[in-house]
């Protein structure tokens, strides 16, 4: 049995509703949040009022919806001219009409398609899209994606694992009292924050990134109004006046990912991939900006660890060339590589903020970063299944300065 097929196929994709920010009406967006946030006091308890309105309001402006059948390159152009096409090839498929706007049709696809791809390979950036970039890098390898293996555990006991990670095997010693300065009414890094720190703030997020709790995008928070930035501004500094968050910002959406080469019915094989609230990750990146250039001076130059300007690059680099010069001088260089097991899970708190407050000298900081971190839960996301977990982490820490 021989099938005919047209030149032209559209592809199908499964349905899976999406905002689509390239038709959003932006204008609209923006003077309808400001409009309802005007009465609106900017206090951590009305954050979830925030949230509802942005939610509300992108919807009513921002279409969603998923193209289940496209065909790349196709324009506005060449649409016209693949309805005749089809036309043509419903009537007979040999005919020469049809054979000539078939050809017609993919030199205008491929002309299109050509302009895409030269804007793909200048635009590309490893830094700021890398998810772009790699997945451009596989369709020239013509690599097929990962393939996902079933889960045979379920998201709690995923959750329940990262809890116990997060347990030292060992008792803690005792932390040391940090030794303030005898001034500690002025707050150099809790000092208000201005329109232009925000601003500025705004213009850093990365965008394309997935949504916390809030499901508030960072596409939606780079298009608010000037009333809506100025009330997350007030939000900003009374969180810091009052040393209080809102609650939405304690919890954490906790993606479950299986490890290369692990067996999937072992909860200690999958990585977990927690997602903020992309407003709590503003309102931490205008603290680090102030905390950076007043603790930067006081590491070691050897630490290159989330410090701008070094990277893992610059440590095998010195390293080499520390080999290099011990091989000239007749030396012999070893090294040590220490792999620690759920780093980042099993970080002491009241030493970090010991470490902090011994670095800065500032009681009132201390106490706002000792609330970021304390009462934290999270909800794990695995396939379809999913479990709010977590237990909230209690420590002590030195209260604000009045």
């Amino acid at each position: 049995m021989c099938t005919i097929e047209p030149i032209v196929r559209p592809i199908t994709v499964p349905f899976k509703r999406r905002f689509n920010y390239g038709k959003a009406n932006w204008e609209q967006y923006s003077e309808s949040i400001d409009t309802a946030l005007f009465n609106l006091p900017p206090m951590p308890q009305n954050y979830d009022r925030f949230v509802d309105i942005v939610t509300t309001t992108a919807r009513k402006y921002i279409p969603r919806g998923c193209r289940t059948s496209y065909i790349p390159g196709l324009s506005k152009e060449s649409t016209e001219l693949l309805k005749r096409y089809e036309q043509s090839f419903d009537r007979d498929p040999f005919s020469e009409d049809t054979l000539e706007l078939g050809e017609n049709l993919l030199l205008e696809i491929s002309e299109a398609r050509h302009d895409k791809w030269m804007e793909t390979v200048t635009n590309i950036n490893m830094t700021h899209n890398s998810k772009k970039a790699w997945t451009t890098i596989r369709k020239l390898t013509n690599e097929a994606p990962p393939a996902v293996s079933p889960s045979k555990v379920t998201a709690n006991q995923v959750a329940h694992q990262l809890i116990v990670n997060g347990k030292p095997e060992h008792r803690l010693g005792r932390v040391p009292k940090v030794r303030y300065p005898e001034n500690t009414s002025d707050s150099t890094i809790c000092q208000p924050f201005n329109l232009a720190d925000i601003t500025s703030g705004i213009r850093e997020l990365k965008r394309f990134k997935a949504s916390g709790m809030d499901n508030i995008s960072v596409e939606q928070i780079q298009h608010l109004g000037p009333v809506a930035v100025s009330w997350l501004l007030e939000l900003f500094n009374n969180c810091m006046t009052s040393v209080g968050i809102p609650r939405l910002w304690r919890k954490a959406k906790t993606i479950a990912i299986l490890k290369p080469g692990k067996p999937a019915d072992d909860p200690k094989s999958f990585r977990p991939i927690s997602l903020l609230c992309h407003t709590f990750k503003l309102f931490e990146r205008l603290i680090l900006n102030r905390l950076a250039s007043l603790v930067d001076p006081k590491l070691i130059p050897e630490q290159a660890g989330f410090r701008p300007g070094k990277s893992c690059c610059s440590q095998t680099l010195n390293l080499t060339q520390h080999i290099e010069d011990g091989f000239e001088t007749g030396k012999v260089t070893g090294t040590v590589f220490v792999d620690l097991s759920a780093a980042y899970d099993t970080v002491n708190i009241k030493r970090l903020l010991w470490k902090v407050g011994e670095l800065t000298g500032d009681r009132k900081f201390v106490g706002v970063l000792g609330e970021l971190l304390q009462n934290r839960r999270f909800q794990v996301h695995l396939s379809s299944d999913k479990k709010v977990v977590g237990e909230p982490k209690r420590m002590a820490y030195p209260k604000a300065a009045s």
